[in-house]
């Protein structure tokens, strides 16, 4: 049998030529390429960050996640895995950060979330926030997680044991900041199963340079100080300050402006907390920020700061000046540094940790745990001595 078709020749098949034929497998494979594209089937969409929790509060918060393409998105939550309720995103974009809202308070949800149709979690939980109805909370504060996964792994690990309600950080989240390529491994994917189920409230450090990526990743409550650089928060019985000082700070600038009234203005709350990521008060490498501590440490001893969390040196350190705790908590995974101790220091280790911190209506407890479970120090302040001092 000769072949079907010679070059210049024509081969009849069922009353078509092979031309026709080539004609109608290009119209036909040109209408599956278009189906594929219009229904989303063309590219399994992947996750590549998150699903991560932003700008909790009492009845909402914001779930944020990356794909590698661009797609629509959706979030499933609920009380259970029913999941009674949808939240979308409409908009075909690879980052996606859709508002859960109309939570009930102090509750544990279920959700999933889905892109260009496809379901891309298992279930996943989370703790809604509190209002100042409850009076108990626990929460963790840990920073310096740069330049080494590893180390920062364990302490996530730790963390996720701990299973705090919201997380404290003082900066220096990647290496560099401004490398977009630095996130994911040193940041979003040591943090993966932690920041999915607790939110995470950070701080800048030096290390995040410009702070655009910073910036552009996270959702982080502006309402009072028009700026997400620096901002504070409501939760349970305690506000919580994060500062930036790496923008103005000192007297008559716009952010010490906003502190002033931001601390005037507690809203009655029992507990004050402020977090930064240069510490005023510290023995090690980098040591104390004086113009920090001239600045800011007297409002923090005027309006009854409780804890002050800093960290940019690499240890764990407790101090306490004025009426005021304030403690380094760099060891979440950058090099260690060397810990020393000056006339403030109460303790002080160069060990890889986080802080728990435990609040009830009278007191606060702090335990600095590494990721092996070990306690490296603790203390308690109780409400009532809050503002019983010595000036240092």
């Amino acid at each position: 049998m000769s072949p079907p078709e010679a070059e210049g020749e024509i081969f009849i098949f069922g009353g078509l030529n092979m031309s026709q034929i080539r004609g109608y497998r290009r119209l036909l494979f040109a209408i599956l390429v278009l189906y594929g594209i219009s229904s989303g089937v063309a590219h399994a969409v992947t996750l590549t960050r998150g699903p991560y929790l932003q700008n909790l509060k009492a009845d909402s918060v914001v779930i944020v996640w990356k794909t590698d393409v661009n797609s629509d998105g959706e979030v499933s939550y609920g009380l259970s895995t029913s999941y009674t309720n949808t939240a979308s995103d409409a908009a075909s974009a690879q980052q996606h950060a859709v508002t859960l809202t109309g939570l009930t308070t102090g509750a544990i949800y279920h959700y999933q979330v889905k892109s260009g149709g496809q379901t891309l979690t298992g279930d996943l939980t989370f703790h809604s926030g509190k209002d100042s109805g409850f009076n108990s909370f626990t929460f963790v504060a840990l920073g310096d997680h740069r330049s080494n996964p590893t180390a920062h792994s364990s302490v996530a690990q730790r963390v996720k044991l701990i299973d705090p309600e919201i997380i404290i950080d003082t900066g220096d989240l990647t290496g560099s900041g401004n490398n977009a390529s630095n996130w994911d491994s040193e940041f979003f994917t040591p943090e993966k199963d932690v920041m999915s189920r607790a939110c995470l409230f950070p701080s800048i450090g030096n290390h995040e340079g410009t702070a655009a990526n910073y910036l552009s990743y996270f959702y982080l409550p502006n309402e009072s100080s028009a700026t997400e650089r620096y901002y504070s928060f409501n939760y349970a019985n305690a506000h919580f300050i994060v500062l930036d000082t790496y923008s103005p700070y000192s007297s008559g600038s716009a952010q010490y402006n906003w502190l002033v009234n931001d601390l005037t203005a507690r809203q009655s709350k029992k507990w004050l907390i402020v977090a930064f990521h240069t510490p005023p008060y510290s023995s090690s490498t980098h040591g104390s920020a004086l113009n920090v501590r001239n600045a800011l440490c007297p409002l923090f001893t005027q309006y009854g700061v409780a804890v002050v969390f800093n960290g940019h040196d690499h240890d764990y350190e407790r101090s306490y000046v004025n009426g005021v705790y304030y403690i380094v908590t760099g060891g979440g995974g950058a090099p260690l540094y060397a810990n020393r101790y000056n006339s403030w220091t109460q303790f002080s280790a160069s060990q890889y940790h986080c802080c728990k911190v435990v609040i009830n209506k009278s007191s606060l407890t702090l335990e600095a745990i590494q990721p092996n479970g070990g306690v490296l120090d603790t203390f308690t302040i109780n409400l009532a001595d809050i503002g019983n001092w010595t000036i240092f």
